[in-house]
């Protein structure tokens, strides 16, 4: 049971972690701020406007795709990790029941 206890708390820990917003918005502004950068330099190398707008307009949707990729993968994270947590916790709450039970009937 203590390994139950063990693992358990290892997996709230990680959901915890995941929850953090704080490592949440310093991840998603780095990652948008090098896009940013990126698309800028690369719109200012060319003298075109068309090639600078098709730049520009690139570097937004790959800002919208980074944004839709992190947030999919934050839910499914955090929904194993809570799925996890539950049935855990629910062993754990089913061992002692079984152990109050033997303690209950003397059996142990």
């Amino acid at each position: 049971m203590e390994n139950l206890v063990k693992v358990t708390e290892k997996y709230e820990k990680l959901l915890e972690d995941l929850r953090d917003g704080e490592k949440i918005i310093d991840d998603v502004s780095l990652n948008i701020q090098a896009i940013v950068s990126k698309t800028i330099n690369e719109a200012n190398a060319t003298e075109s406007v068309d090639e600078r707008i098709s730049t520009l307009v690139s570097g937004l949707q790959s800002i919208l795709n980074f944004s839709n990729q992190k947030k999919s993968t934050f839910l499914r994270d955090k929904f194993v990790l809570e799925a996890k947590v539950s049935v855990l916790n629910e062993a754990l709450d089913n061992s002692l029941l079984i152990v109050e039970d033997s303690k209950d009937t003397g059996v142990e």
